[in-house]
């Protein structure tokens, strides 16, 4: 009697700990995203419903490649924060969104299409098969009229163009079709696949007092989340400013498209460590096999995250821009170690492998042009803009589009990095001025000297302006330099030019009124042992 009373009390404590615990499913609302240049934190918005007493808030279909460590859950109310817990479901995969739905009707109304036209196809067929097997033509005294004949023929003839005409049609409207229902196949393929990777469930267990409504900001770090920059830089004739256009591209293949968010993109890489290296003691001493023995040592990894430091931040002040694109409500955050682009408007990223093109800034930057030629490399002449005003920008290394008098003139990799206080590009070789390089027989030689032999060069370069109004070039050539002691180079004329002595660089600076033409002519000579052979003369 005792041990069932006691059971008894035990089963009512183990129903009134489960009244007081229960769990309630929630969903979270992306509404904010920061995208670093690898992995992205993700700011969900959470409601829910607690009852008196502990609440486990069960929330469902987050990235699978979120980062445990890095799940931070806040909010405001008359309730306790319990503890935080994430596990992997296997159970229950990302959901069929309206974009499967979509390609799913696509796909069952081309096939229904492709399977009509195969039946007709087959219809023809059949028809044609027909025709041909009645084609002993008799009248009912077995002799038909050449009239007859004709009418019959005419039928045949009419009807079967007809028919392979049909057929010819279908096939290649069935063609088209199939063509079509591969592509739809091929990207519902990809998105199936999304589908059914698993996903993240993080269950928060709370503490209320009454039973009330709640609203919890979910934070996480993702991974399978980057931007890159990609640059427009645009030149009207040859003005005093260019204009360029800092543009991301945000690629997300989190699982979970990004609806109508607020972005922001940070210049900062989660995945470099951050902690300063330390040395370790440097001993040297001498070495000695050990035989038959082998040596295993063991690679310890670990991960390290954590939020930035605290800093201090300074607003930049970016030039006015008329209104056109999401770059006008961007604002840029500058620190001591990373940049932010805040980008006002909402931008809605898709969870896919090509991802969405972001309007970030744009600058009107001091613009100086300049033409560029190396004679001995190519006979035109290209057009350089030299850009400054961009040390403050944030720039990153990137793809640059140019474009020329609103004509499009090639792309060229923009490395702020490597660059000083001048970024130079290259707008493509310019027609209206002409380059020509020939070297001079009457200046070229070859010598015995004692025991050596010497050989002299000349080259002339002409350049001409055909433009109406005068030019400045810089016009680049080069000397041999020597590898070996016993060849000895030297340079005779310069004509005015400046001489790199280690590179062996020759630029010569020249303003070219128009239609003037200038020559440039430069000498040198290379003495060598005689029986020997030069390489590379």
């Amino acid at each position: 009697m005792k041990t069932s009373y006691l059971l008894l009390i035990l089963t009512l404590f183990a129903f009134a700990a489960q009244a007081q615990n229960k769990r309630v499913e929630a969903k979270a609302e992306i509404k904010n995203v920061t995208v670093f240049l690898d992995k992205a934190q993700v700011g969900n918005r959470v409601n829910c419903s607690l009852n008196a007493g502990v609440t486990e808030v069960e929330i469902k279909n987050l990235p699978i490649g979120l980062f445990p460590k890095s799940i931070q859950v806040t909010g405001k109310g008359d309730y306790i924060l319990l503890g935080v817990q994430h596990k992997i479901n296997y159970l229950n995969p990302h959901k069929t969104g309206e974009e499967v739905k979509a390609l799913e009707d696509s796909v069952y109304s081309l096939t229904n299409q492709v399977n009509l036209l195969t039946e007709m196809k087959q219809v023809y067929q059949e028809e044609e098969n027909m025709i041909l097997a009645n084609q002993s033509m008799k009248g009912n005294d077995a002799i038909l009229k050449a009239l007859e004949l004709e009418d019959m023929a005419d039928f045949y003839r009419e009807r079967l163009t007809d028919i392979r005409k049909s057929q010819l049609t279908n096939t290649l409207h069935i063609n088209k079709l199939q063509l079509e229902l591969n592509k739809y196949n091929q990207q519902l393929n990809i998105l199936h696949n999304e589908m059914n990777k698993p996903s993240s469930d993080v269950i928060v267990k709370l503490s209320s007092k009454v039973p009330q409504n709640v609203q919890l900001n979910l934070e996480y770090i993702t991974g399978n989340a980057r931007w890159y920059p990609l640059y427009d830089i645009r030149t009207k004739d040859q003005g005093k400013e260019v204009q360029l256009a800092y543009k991301a591209q945000v690629v997300q293949e989190t699982g979970l498209n990004w609806d109508n968010v607020k972005l922001k993109l940070s210049t900062t890489n989660p995945s470099i460590d951050g902690t300063k290296p330390a040395l370790n003691k440097w001993s040297l001493d001498f070495y000695e096999p050990v035989l038959y023995e082998k040596e295993y040592s063991k690679a310890k990894k670990s991960m390290y995250m954590s939020a930035p430091a605290s800093v201090q931040r300074e607003e930049v002040s970016e030039p006015e821009l008329d209104a056109s694109s999401s770059a006008d409500y961007t604002t840029v955050v500058q620190t001591s170690l990373f940049a932010e682009f805040d980008i006002a408007l909402p931008y809605t990223i898709e969870s896919n492998p090509t991802g969405q093109l972001v309007d970030v800034q744009n600058y009107n930057l001091p613009v100086s042009f300049r033409h560029g030629a190396v004679p001995k490399l190519s006979n035109s002449a290209y057009l350089l803009a030299d850009i400054t005003g961009w040390e403050s920008l944030a720039l990153l290394p990137g793809t640059a589009q140019l474009y020329y008098q609103n004509n499009f003139v090639g792309e060229s990799q923009l490395d702020p990095v490597n660059f000083k206080d001048t970024l130079t590009l290259s707008l493509g070789a310019d027609p209206k001025v002409l380059v020509e390089r020939e070297q001079v027989k009457d200046f070229s030689s070859k010598k015995l000297i004692g025991t050596n032999k010497k050989e002299e060069y000349a080259y002339r370069i002409k350049i001409r302006n055909t433009k109406k109004e005068n030019i400045n070039i810089r016009v680049e050539d080069q000397l041999p330099v020597s590898g070996n002691n016993q060849i000895e180079v030297e340079l005779l004329d310069a004509n005015g030019g400046k001489v790199e002595a280690d590179s062996g660089k020759i630029t010569w600076d020249l303003n070219v009124a128009p239609n003037e033409t200038k020559e440039i002519v430069f000498k040198y000579s290379v003495k060598y042992p005689k029986g020997k052979t030069v390489s590379g003369l």
